[in-house]
């Protein structure tokens, strides 16, 4: 009887323990599950920018984006070079929401159309929907004012004119925000315009081209953009005030260039310095770059300035030379028209008159050369300039060592924006020759780009 009640009492306790762990483990589970759904929801709702926006409105750290590298420095747009493949950006192919940003310099008006970028799902200029998704023109009006065009389900032809008058040589940012019935107009970080539709912007595709500067319209060189970057969203104007931001004050690109430092740094002016050389401490620049590859002017000037183009424009070039031999360098210059070279001993206050290859004046293609002395692994300082004054233009500039027939255009590795050893010899030049070759025409060269 007693043995009895003992078991009873046993199975009584064993069924409350249980009871109990079997409350415990739903409990505990339930509360671990909790956890796990508040830990996915600070993923979903904190840690995702684009998706829900709940961090700051400002942040554009995760939105997809795409940036045209030649526009590192100011770049001339020209009449269909420039033609991207949509689909080569990786972004949405299944939304019109897209942002178009960059930095925007004029020259001057014009009578005629010049497109800024085109994008385009048929490649044809106009007028059927999918042809202009969206593009940009400026007017041919002799003003500074834009002509705004997107497709639409209803219609494949919708324009605006901006009345804004942006003045001529002088930088400006823009920004073009497209939304899925919305165009947005901002110059610098202001809101200019909103253009409102009534049916859905036309969504780019696979097949979908982008020309900056598109191929059924003229350039005259006047237009520059710097910076011409794309985002796969419609940014907020918090975000593009921060886009303008760094554009502004700063500039990715020129951190690029800081951490790159292969090559010449060049800047291209307006206008023809003439052999005097106090003409640059007031001209305009019209493009700034980096270059290495001297074989010819588009080579050198970053495909800005085109073989044989009719203008009226000059080059400086500055930087370091570092040789990889000791010995007697040949360096040579041809131009069509006036170009010089300095290097070492008379950088600081370079002139006409002590320039180790003095090319100058107004004439068809020419080439002279100078010898110097240099030692492998120092640091020369060097300047060149050229100067184009309408008609021909061409310019090389190449070197030699140990091998009179060896010309080599390819200075990769060889000059540099800055000097990264505190220490330069001054170059010796041993028993200096300059010899003039006139070349009867003008060098024709396949043009790049």
């Amino acid at each position: 009887m007693n043995l009895n009640l003992l078991n009873v009492k046993k199975w009584v306790n064993i069924k409350k323990w249980v009871n109990i762990k079997k409350w415990f483990n739903r409990y505990i589970i339930g509360f671990l599950l909790f956890i796990c759904f508040i830990f996915l929801l600070y993923n979903l709702f904190v840690k995702s920018y684009e998706g829900l926006g709940l961090a700051s409105d400002s942040d554009i750290s995760n939105i997809k984006k795409w940036y045209f590298k030649k526009s590192r420095s100011w770049y001339k747009i020209k009449q269909g070079v420039d033609v991207i493949d949509f689909k080569k950006t990786g972004f949405s192919t299944n939304k019109p929401e897209i942002t178009i940003a960059f930095l925007y310099n004029n020259l001057m008006g014009q009578n005629y159309w010049r497109n800024i970028f085109h994008f385009t799902n048929s490649d044809n200029n106009c007028c059927n929907i999918g042809d202009r998704i969206p593009a940009v023109w400026v007017m041919p009006d002799n003003t500074n004012n834009f002509h705004i065009t997107v497709s639409t389900e209803k219609a494949g032809n919708n324009w605006y004119n901006t009345k804004n008058d942006i003045p001529f040589k002088s930088a400006v940012f823009i920004g073009i925000v497209v939304q899925r019935r919305t165009i947005k107009y901002y110059v610098n970080n202001i809101l200019i315009n909103t253009f409102d539709y009534d049916s859905d912007i036309i969504n780019r595709k696979n097949e979908t081209k982008l020309y900056i500067g598109d191929k059924w319209h003229g350039q005259d060189g006047n237009i520059l953009i710097k910076d011409f970057t794309l985002y796969d969203t419609a940014l907020t104007s918090d975000q593009i005030n921060e886009v303008y931001r760094l554009m502004t004050d700063v500039n990715p690109s020129e951190n690029t260039d800081d951490t790159n430092n292969n090559g010449l740094s060049f800047i291209i002016y307006d206008g023809y310095f003439n052999d005097d050389m106090s003409f640059f401490d007031n001209a305009d620049k019209l493009y700034t770059g980096m270059a290495t590859n001297f074989e010819n002017v588009n080579t050198a000037t970053d495909e800005y300035i085109e073989i044989d183009k009719d203008n009226l424009l000059s080059v400086v070039w500055k930087g370091y030379f570092l040789p990889d031999i000791t010995g007697t360098w040949r360096f040579g210059l041809e131009s069509d028209d006036a170009s010089y070279m300095w290097i070492g001993d008379n950088m600081n206050d370079y002139t006409t008159s002590n320039a180790k290859i003095n090319n100058g004046r107004l004439h068809g293609m020419i080439l002279k050369t100078c010898d110097v002395y240099l030692i492998k692994g120092t640091y020369y300082p060097i300047k060149i300039v050229f100067g184009q004054n309408y008609g021909g233009v061409n310019f090389r500039f190449f070197y030699t060592i140990n091998d009179p027939n060896g010309q080599k255009s390819d200075f990769n590795g060889k000059f540099f924006k800055e000097a990264i050893m505190s220490t330069t010899t001054t170059p010796t030049t041993t028993s200096p020759s300059e010899s003039t070759t006139s070349l009867s025409g003008k060098i024709q060269l396949s043009q790049s780009g």
